[in-house]
C-alpha cells in the first residue's frame, strides 16, 4: 500500500521509544542492553514486513496478470498493488532490488494458480517465470459453433465469445473436433485459426478419395439433421418442429441443407467419401442413441413405433 513507508516509520519511532525505556532500565550493564535491544529492533521492523509481504485477500489467482511492455519498475509496482497482486508497491520494488533485476523486469502475461506473496511475485517478474501451462480442451464430434464458443469461454480468459460466434458461423462444419492444448492467454482468433487449420491438415489426407468420388469437400461435410435448425441439442422433436420453415428442415425441403453443420470427425468424413453400399433408405435413433436402419418406409414406421412409441 502507499502508506507502507508511513507505517514503517511509525514502527521505527515506536522502536525508538522502546529502546529508550530499556536503556534507562538497564543503564548499568551495556551487554545486557545489547542483548535486549537488538531483538526488539528486529521484531518491530519485521512485523510490518511480514504483514505486507502476505498476498492480498483479493489476489487474482487463476487469472491473467498483464505487465505491458515499456512500464518502469515503479509503474509495474503500482499496477500490481492496484490489481491486488501485492499489498505494497514499495515492498515489491524492494524485493526486485534484492534480486538485482530492477532494470530487467520481464513484461508479458503472468498466471498464478494460487495466491503468492510479494517476494515470490517479485521473483517471477524478475526472471520471467510466467506460470502459463497449456490447458487441455476437448471438442467432441458433432459440436456446433455456439457450443464451441461456450466451451472455450470457460477456460480462456481472453476468449471473446460473441466475436468467435460472428467469425466462426460461416465456418460451421469446417472446425475439426479434437483435443487441443491452449495457453491461458489464448484469444478467440487463435482458437478459430487453430481449429480451421486442423480441419484442412486432416482432410488433405482425403484429397484423392474426394476427387475420385466426383464430389466437393462441401458436399462431403454437409449433414442433414434437425437439431441445427432448431438451435438446440435435444432429441425430443415435436410436430411443430417437423413443420418448421427452416431451410435445414429436410422433412419439408428436398435435398441436403444449404451449408455444413456441426463438426464431423475424420472417420465420418472418410465414410462420407467412400460410403458402404447397402439397401438402407431410412434410419432413426432411439432414446438410447442407438441407430436403426430400414430398407423400406413400412419397416421404418414399425421401428419408430417400437423404439420411440410413435
Amino acid at each position: 500500500m502507499k502508506n507502507f513507508n508511513n507505517i514503517l516509520k511509525k514502527a521505527l519511532d515506536k522502536t525508538h521509544v522502546v529502546i529508550e525505556k530499556f536503556l534507562s532500565y538497564s543503564r548499568e550493564n551495556a551487554n545486557q542492553r545489547t542483548l535486549i535491544i537488538v531483538p526488539v529492533i528486529v521484531v518491530v521492523i519485521l512485523i510490518p514486513y511480514l504483514v505486507f509481504i502476505r498476498p492480498p485477500s483479493a489476489f487474482p489467482a487463476g487469472e491473467l496478470v498483464e505487465i505491458p511492455e515499456g512500464l518502469s519498475l515503479s509503474e509495474i509496482a503500482e499496477l500490481l498493488e492496484r490489481e491486488q497482486v501485492v499489498r505494497s508497491a514499495t515492498l515489491f520494488r524492494s524485493a526486485v532490488y534484492v534480486f538485482g533485476r530492477e532494470r530487467n523486469v520481464k513484461f508479458g502475461d503472468y498466471f498464478f494458480k494460487e495466491p503468492r506473496n510479494a517476494f515470490i511475485v517479485a521473483r517471477a517478474l524478475s526472471y520471467g517465470v510466467y506460470g502459463l501451462e497449456p490447458i487441455r480442451i476437448r471438442v467432441s464430434e458433432g459440436t456446433m459453433v455456439r457450443e464451441m464458443a461456450s466451451l472455450f469461454a470457460v477456460y480462456l480468459k481472453r476468449f471473446d465469445e460473441e466475436r468467435f460466434l460472428s467469425e466462426a458461423r460461416p465456418m460451421e462444419g469446417y472446425l475439426f473436433p479434437d483435443t487441443y492444448f491452449f495457453l491461458p492467454n489464448a484469444d478467440d482468433r487463435l482458437v478459430l485459426r487453430t481449429l480451421r487449420q486442423s480441419f484442412y491438415s486432416r482432410t488433405v489426407e482425403l484429397e484423392e478419395e474426394i476427387s475420385a468420388s466426383g464430389r466437393s469437400l462441401e458436399d462431403i461435410v454437409i449433414n442433414a439433421v434437425f437439431l441445427y435448425s432448431l438451435g438446440r441439442t435435444t432429441f425430443e422433436l415435436t410436430s411443430a418442429d417437423l413443420a418448421s420453415d427452416s431451410p435445414y428442415n429436410t422433412y419439408r425441403v428436398r435435398g441436403l441443407p444449404p451449408t455444413p453443420i456441426g463438426s464431423p470427425s475424420f472417420d465420418s468424413l472418410r465414410a462420407a467419401v467412400t460410403p458402404i453400399k447397402s439397401d438402407y433408405l431410412y434410419y432413426l435413433a432411439d432414446r438410447n442413441n442407438v441407430t436403426h436402419f430400414s430398407e423400406t418406409y413400412e419397416k421404418h414406421v414399425e421401428k419408430k413405433r417400437l423404439y420411440l412409441g410413435g
